[in-house]
């Protein structure tokens, strides 16, 4: 089963200024920052903070792993949606 994704023009317009930034720069602020950012601060401070869902005892390792942990699956994401939007971009008559 495909994924039947659509793409619109204003989508098509935002995608072009985004990727005209380039790769690194959309991979380390929208994969590492933003998505990984918010990955760290619900999954390893929620638990270290606030005990939410469980408790846990933070040392220098604990924070450490969480922080490699999250930014390189943010990476790992950004890496997905570049090449996605970068596909549709294409597909839809980008860089003609």
């Amino acid at each position: 089963m495909a994924l039947n994704w659509s793409w619109t023009p204003k989508q098509h317009r935002d995608w072009a200024l985004k990727r005209a930034k380039g790769r690194n720069f959309f991979l380390f602020r929208h994969g590492i920052l933003m998505w990984g950012g918010s990955m760290f601060l619900v999954m390893a401070c929620g638990p270290a903070i606030f005990g939410f869902p469980f408790r846990v005892n933070p040392t220098l390792w604990y924070w450490t792993w969480q922080t490699a942990l999250w930014m390189g699956a943010g990476m790992i994401y950004g890496m997905f949606v570049w090449h996605m939007s970068e596909k549709l971009y294409f597909e839809h008559g980008g860089g003609a």
